[in-house]
């Protein structure tokens, strides 16, 4: 069962020869054992398999010998499903631990910490965090560097009082009290949540449309350590491209990500270091990996994460590779999401606006219309209510595909974008006959593609026009168990 709140990995602090007595230690032993607490008793009885507070070394004690991959992946799928996150600071640690224990990539150590994730995991998750600093706590240059780099979502602990154990006990109690009496709900889709609130605090320093202008993939912050390692950029790349949930493909692409921070793809620091060039094509992988995977997880409002920030940095990157283009048709997707989720109006038709300006140059620059950009101005259409501009668009993507011998998936995607924009003329039958063949193909060609979970949710839509409703709401269920199985939470039957 999904505990109440995900505590901190941090578990130990150094100059302790036995850790078992750091206060630190101490003091996630006592939030564990909080649940036998007379105060959660009805709670206990209620859900007598759920921790009160997920404590890694106690909740999971085999978890310590598993795989490095599997610690990552079960500790952000933990904290996905925990309703808050307790960060707790402690220790004045140095040296290559003091950001947490790195993960091992292969025979490889990484400049990741299983700690990071879990900050990483907080932020994309939009979990409330709650921040606790220990007396004695003093970071290193590398944790202070990354609370900084996540100061979007975490508190700013220089800001916080520090604290005795026991006093934080007291307050973590408090707090997991609170939130079983009084659950934080979000009233609207998470997405929709992120992207408003992105969109009020950003309207306040820049002009409509223009929100997203200069911001860089985590702000286009970078390190100062040896230089990354590509064998290990290489590994996690491959591993990207094997696992199917959007969730593990993120955590390995932060790794990617944070390993290539060593080296700066900002011109002026590529001029001044030629070595830096050698790593621009391993961060262009990167960050086009990151952003289909923000984009399928939903995370289109996330300031510094996607998908519009990495983007912005791809653009860059590509201005100092020779015959390579900016990524304006990704930035059309980005625009025309964003614009998707935000209300009508003004900043809402400007988005579109942008959007549709990106895939007409991108078009330009390439001499023809590809499917991918077909695919993405048809549905800029389809938004805009130029149905019939749709159906044209979606109708040369699939002819193109069948010409050139395109995979029987590429086929069966733009099948379900044609037989989508049909419904819209009125052609509910043949659009339903569309979809249909494109949902049966794609299952058959890759039943792990995120898209399958986006035409089932318009094959659904299709059914309920034609009057067959069980079909209509069996097609829902089967759409959402495909987007929560994949990750591909932006493709949600809402």
């Amino acid at each position: 069962m999904n505990p109440i709140a995900f505590i901190s990995s941090f578990f130990c602090e150094s100059g302790f020869a036995d850790f078992h007595d750091s206060p630190l230690w101490q003091l996630r032993r006592e939030i564990f054992n909080l649940k036998e607490a007379d105060e959660f008793g009805t709670f206990r009885q209620a859900y007598p398999q759920r921790d009160v507070a997920w404590v890694a070394e106690h909740s999971e004690p085999p978890l310590r010998n598993s795989k490095p991959f599997e610690i990552v992946d079960r500790l952000v799928e933990v904290l996905e499903q925990s309703e808050i996150y307790i960060c707790i600071l402690a220790d004045a640690r140095r040296g290559e631990k003091e950001h947490g224990s790195p993960v091992d990539v292969g025979d490889l150590v990484s400049a990741t910490s299983y700690f990071e994730i879990e900050l990483y995991a907080a932020a994309m998750h939009a979990k409330p965090v709650h921040l606790f600093i220990q007396e004695g706590f003093s970071p290193g240059p590398r944790l202070e560097k990354i609370l900084r780099l996540l100061s979007f979502v975490i508190p700013d602990w220089k800001n916080e009082k520090s604290k005795p154990p026991q006093q934080i006990i007291k307050e973590v109690w408090q707090l997991m009290q609170k939130q079983l009496q009084e659950p934080m709900v979000i009233a609207f889709p998470l997405r929709k949540y992120l992207v408003r609130q992105f969109y009020l605090e950003r309207a306040k320093n820049a002009p409509p449309g223009h929100e997203m202008e200069n911001v860089l993939f985590l702000d286009g912050e970078f390190e100062t350590r040896r230089l990354p390692q590509k064998d290990l950029i290489e590994e996690l790349l491959t591993d990207y491209e094997r696992v199917p949930e959007m969730q593990r493909k993120l955590s390995r692409m932060w790794m990617a990500a944070r390993e290539l921070m060593s080296a700066s793809y900002l011109p002026k620091d590529v001029q001044a270091d030629s070595r830096l060039a050698d790593f621009l094509p391993l961060w262009k992988k990167v960050l086009e990996f990151w952003t289909g995977a923000a984009s399928w997880s939903g995370w289109h409002g996330h300031i510094y994460a996607g998908p519009v920030a990495p983007l912005n940095s791809q653009a860059i990157i590509c201005q100092q590779l020779q015959n390579i283009n900016p990524p304006l048709s990704g930035l059309a997707s980005a625009y025309y999401s964003i614009a998707k989720l935000l209300p009508f109006g003004f900043r809402r038709l400007e988005s579109l606006h942008r959007s549709y300006q990106y895939i007409q140059e991108a078009i330009r620059i390439n001499r023809k219309a590809s499917p991918n950009n077909l695919a993405i101005r048809g549905s800029i259409k389809l938004h805009c209510r130029n149905y019939f501009g749709a159906v044209s668009d979606f109708k040369q993507m699939l002819q193109i595909r069948e010409q050139e011998g395109a995979s029987e998936e590429q086929i069966a995607d733009a099948m379900v974008h044609l037989g989508f924009g049909y419904l819209f003329c009125g052609r509910w039958w043949k659009g339903r006959d569309y979809l249909e063949r494109g949902v049966h193909a794609l299952m058959i060609a890759k039943p792990d593609n995120a898209g399958l979970a986006r035409a089932k949710r318009k094959l659904a839509f299709a059914y309920k026009l034609t009057g067959k409703f069980s079909d209509s709401e069996k097609m829902k269920l089967e759409a959402n168990a495909d987007a929560f199985r994949l990750g591909a939470f932006d493709q949600l039957y809402r």
